[in-house]
């Protein structure tokens, strides 16, 4: 609250689910103008082997039911979000989920995932930044904007047809 108060900037917050509408209407009415529910892969069976802790916290029914809550607060015009990471749900599993996120009013942030030396993951081998936008576009994708940070690439999308229909 002192912050929004005093800075009139912007204020992001990203964490687990949370399923209590009141407590999202304070986080809103306390100055939160952002929300993140990071669901990052869709494919849950995945997500227990690669972040168990996480999967085994939350499911899909609980991200989207929080999605959907935060978005009757923040409205659907791009302040609740959730990342996907790029390279591990089959494409109809991907693009099906993506739709779902859309349909509800989320805004995905779609990060290639890049895996780093000395993890588990390290030999996994990821989409190339080409490869993944031929299949977005191909699944009906399409790229608002892509951002580099150091060596992650953030790309933000939404389905075609939900762009026609915003414009």
């Amino acid at each position: 609250e002192y912050l929004h108060k005093n800075t009139q900037k912007s204020i992001y917050l990203m964490s687990q689910p949370i399923n209590d509408i009141s407590l999202l209407k304070t986080l809103h009415s306390k100055g939160i103008t952002e929300v993140a529910f990071n669901i990052e892969m869709f494919d849950m069976k995945l997500a227990k082997q690669i972040m168990p802790g996480k999967a085994m916290k939350n499911n899909l029914f609980e991200y989207y039911d929080s999605l959907k809550k935060a978005v009757s607060v923040w409205g659907n015009t791009g302040n609740v979000r959730s990342v996907i990471l790029l390279g591990f749900d089959d494409l109809k599993q991907f693009s099906i989920g993506i739709r779902q996120l859309c349909e509800l009013g989320v805004f995905p942030i779609l990060s290639l995932f890049r895996p780093c030396s000395g993890t588990k993951l390290e030999n996994y081998i990821s989409l190339d930044e080409e490869e993944t936008l031929d299949l977005l576009l191909d699944e009906g994708i399409e790229v608002i904007d892509i951002e580099k940070e150091g060596e992650e690439t953030i790309v933000y999308g939404m389905p075609m047809e939900e762009l026609q229909e915003k414009a």
